[in-house]
């Protein structure tokens, strides 16, 4: 408990801090790009408060000069710093349209080129997976955790197709990524945080080239495949 009372003192302020930086420095870096780098300062410093030991794999599997979904499993609060601080890349996440009324983080995340999607409204929702697709084609990666809510527990849910018709509309490969043991450092709906070793394992990419709409399924079960194939829970 005293560590959560201890983290919790530096994480809050750390990030309206790196919130209002990067709502500074997106009006001189564009595309979002001065965004991503407090980003990663933020994510540093949420895993050196709580005491988060990352082991990252597979990164000779991406190949800098192409763009990418990644696609990742998701079972605590703490899995966006983490992929954050372990990607080297120019990611653009897709978020819950409700983070919007989070102060100093919804609006950074408004003018940091990430897309916020309205999950109850499918016409909006398609109007960011549409803006999504123009940033894969001009320099930017996104990331999506595809179960659409976290898991409990770390088991795997069922996939969501949204990240798939994404790659195929962009012609971009798709990158299962695993994380490992995220739901004991911090578990779903519970503020309490624990020291820990973590792990990021990056598969193989699945292509997308020539593919189409009717290829989703395809695609959803085998990037589903591979990430429940390098899953731990103990």
């Amino acid at each position: 408990m005293l560590r959560t009372i201890w983290a919790g003192a530096i994480i809050f302020p750390a990030t309206v801090i790196c919130a209002f930086f990067s709502m500074v420095w997106s009006l001189f870096v564009p595309r979002g790009r001065g965004y991503h780098l407090w980003a990663r300062i933020w994510s540093f410093i949420i895993i050196k408060t709580i005491g988060i030991r990352i082991k990252i794999t597979g990164l000779e599997n991406l190949d800098p000069e192409m763009n990418y979904v990644f696609v990742s499993n998701h079972a605590s609060a703490i899995d966006i710093p983490v992929v954050i601080h372990a990607i080297p890349y120019q990611i653009r996440l897709v978020a819950k349209k409700e983070l919007e009324k989070v102060p100093m983080m919804g609006w950074s995340l408004k003018v940091g080129d990430y897309i916020l999607i309205d999950r109850t409204n499918r016409s909006k929702s398609k109007e960011s997976l549409d803006e999504a697709s123009y940033k894969l084609r001009n320099g930017r990666s996104v990331l999506m955790f595809a179960e659409g809510t976290r898991s409990t527990d770390g088991n795997l849910l069922p996939f969501k197709s949204g990240p798939f018709l994404l790659a195929i509309d962009a012609q971009v490969p798709v990158v299962p990524v695993t994380l490992n043991f995220t739901h004991k450092i911090m578990e779903k709906d519970r503020l309490r945080v624990h020291p820990g070793q973590v792990e990021v394992v990056i598969s193989e990419p699945v292509y997308t080239e020539g593919k189409t709409e009717a290829d989703r399924k395809e695609l959803l079960e085998r990037t589903q495949a591979a990430v429940r194939s390098k899953l731990k829970l103990n």
